[in-house]
């Protein structure tokens, strides 16, 4: 219809057609599954919103101005991590999700609010949840200082504490973390890029790939 909107597909070989989750004018882009597989989170006009899988219940959860971007779902479902620039800064910023309620909402609910958990001073480019929920691995360049490196770090979702593990003289990017708490990236320290595994605490670190050839961001 002319703007790019959010479909679901079965895979299973039914037949049953693609169920259109949203319509509007506006396009729509970076659709993230809930935990539970109920809902989806996605991005319009730089807002994030919250929709059923069945295109109910749709709830604007971050709202310009500030607006935000990247909605990544927390393990339990109950929080969304975002980045946003309402201060000057692209910052990853943690908001409660909007539980569905039964019953009579309340006559003026109060909006959750949102608060950042990375410092202003650093461009972050991307995040990820550990399975855990405690923290969150971000990367983008955060020493300014130089600029010819990217660094891969760790940050407490309670204490918002960042602690680089990575980058500090090469260029390291694309942290997945596994369902054992140790967290894959790519990193060119030697040369090429090649695929790092880490240990929970961001110290030990083996390198799984190697060759004369560029690995990309690893996907779990």
């Amino acid at each position: 219809a002319g703007a790019r909107q959010l479909f679901t597909m079965s895979l299973r070989g039914t037949g049953t057609p693609p169920l259109q989750v949203t319509a509007s004018e506006r396009p729509i882009s970076d659709p993230q599954w809930s935990p539970d597989g109920r809902r989806l989170a996605f991005v319009r006009e730089e807002e994030v919103w919250i929709v059923d899988a069945d295109g109910s219940r749709l709830t604007r959860v971050v709202a310009k101005p500030g607006g935000g971007t990247s909605p990544r779902w927390s393990p339990d479902g109950l929080r969304l991590a975002f980045l946003s620039r309402r201060r000057g800064w692209s910052q990853v910023w943690i908001i409660d999700a909007p539980v569905p309620r039964r019953g009579r909402p309340a006559r003026a609910p109060r909006p959750p609010e949102a608060q950042a958990v990375t410092p202003a001073g650093h461009d972050i480019e991307g995040m990820a949840w550990s399975p855990d929920g405690r923290r969150l691995a971000v990367y983008g360049q955060l020493l300014p200082e130089t600029l010819d490196t990217n660094q891969v770090a760790l940050v407490d979702t309670a204490g918002g504490s960042l602690d680089i593990i990575a980058g500090r003289e090469s260029h390291d990017t694309g942290p997945v973390w596994m369902p054992d708490g140790s967290l894959l990236h790519v990193s060119d320290a030697d040369g090429w890029f090649q695929v790092v595994r880490r240990s929970a605490d961001g110290r030990d670190r083996v390198v799984l790939t190697d060759g004369e050839r560029e690995h990309g961001e690893p996907s779990g």
